[in-house]
């Protein structure tokens, strides 16, 4: 009688265990259902938005040599919002920054192998030496963040060399009121190192054109932190107010036509906090903003292996002096676009297999 008592609670020890074990897997897939529903939809359209915006950017349909006004103004907008938007959600969130740095620096590597035979087959042709050769290279990897026709891949190198500064000197500890400051200081440098730059003056500007190229480098930073702060004054009045007035005054600059295209313009710097109080203000589900955000992606990563497809000589790897720019820019957007429609199901089914892979446990 003891024994068979003495078998009958292990077996209803054991029945509780799996029980709570399902219980557990259950209340896991539904938080990750759950989680998966709130995305702010508003974003999800303004990065599609954006990432048609740099299609623009490098193909050109419409030239932006010495253009101002409002066509200039709304793409010089693009790359800002996603850096922008990376460090809202890093406060909304409070990511941990060893992740997301990760997360970057993977996605450099990646990316920069898939375009390195473009840039190889490049600089081959140029018939530079082998030391030229490998200089251009490191230039291009370490600190421009681009080679030949990876125009787009300096985002993430500025994105992951602003994480590692935040990551270093721990700056998410400090205020918000002094991250606000820093951001402001951070893209007046910028700034100016691309002003001396553009302007060839003196020994600093010509070290900067042969170095960094720009000051573009460091809007990763500064971006990353105007993002974080206008998260926590989201609901700040005052800010808010600031925030509205601020992107009136950039937009009536660019309506008047003061505005041309740059990496560094304080007009798309003062519009960025009205713009992600926009995007923010709404959370829902809905499948197809999520493969608008999906695709999104694709077109900034692989817009440029279609350009180059519709607008070089592959044989030679230079550019055709006589490709039609509209025609390009459409053909590209089409294929990218294409390519991100087959690769958000493939997308979801990985994801699929690894949740149910966790729960298994």
């Amino acid at each position: 009688m003891n024994e068979t008592t003495f078998t009958d609670r292990q077996t209803d020890r054991q029945t509780d265990r799996q029980t709570d074990r399902q219980t557990d897997r259950q209340t896991d897939r539904q938080t990750d259902r759950q989680t998966d529903r709130q995305e702010y939809l508003i974003a999800d359209v303004m990065k599609l938005l954006a990432a048609i915006a740099v299609v623009a950017i490098h193909v050109q349909p419409i030239s932006l040599d010495g253009r101002k006004g409002l066509y200039s103004y709304l793409l010089t907008l693009a790359v800002p919002f996603f850096f922008s938007f990376s460090g809202y959600m890093i406060a909304e969130r409070n990511s941990d920054i060893r992740k997301v740095l990760n997360k970057n620096i993977r996605l450099y590597i990646l990316w920069s192998i898939i375009y390195s035979p473009v840039a190889i087959g490049h600089y081959l042709y140029l018939n530079n030496s082998l030391k030229i050769t490998i200089l251009k290279i490191v230039r291009g990897y370490f600190l421009l963040g681009e080679q030949f026709y990876s125009w787009q891949l300096w985002y993430l190198l500025s994105i992951v060399y602003g994480l590692l500064t935040i990551r270093l000197l721990g700056l998410l500890k400090r205020s918000p009121i002094f991250l606000l400051i820093l951001s402001i200081s951070i893209f007046s440098m910028g700034y100016l190192i691309s002003y001396f730059s553009e302007m060839s003056i003196g020994l600093f500007g010509r070290i900067v054109s042969e170095s960094i190229g720009s000051g573009r480098i460091f809007t990763g930073l500064s971006y990353l932190l105007l993002g974080y702060v206008t998260q926590c004054f989201h609901k700040n009045k005052i800010f808010r107010k600031v925030a509205i007035i601020f992107i009136f005054v950039s937009f009536i600059s660019a309506i008047i036509g003061l505005v041309k295209y740059s990496t560094t313009s304080w007009a798309a710097y003062m519009a960025i906090p009205c713009l992600l109080l926009i995007s923010t203000e709404i959370k829902g589900k809905n499948s197809y903003l999520v493969c608008a955000r999906m695709v999104s992606s694709t077109i900034y990563f692989t817009h440029m292996i279609f350009f180059f497809l519709f607008s070089c000589d592959l044989t030679h790897f230079i550019v055709l002096e006589n490709y039609h720019p509209i025609k390009a820019f459409f053909l590209t957007l089409i294929c990218s676009i294409a390519a991100g429609l087959i690769y958000f199901p493939y997308k979801n089914m990985m994801h699929a297999k690894i949740i149910d892979r966790k729960s298994s446990y």
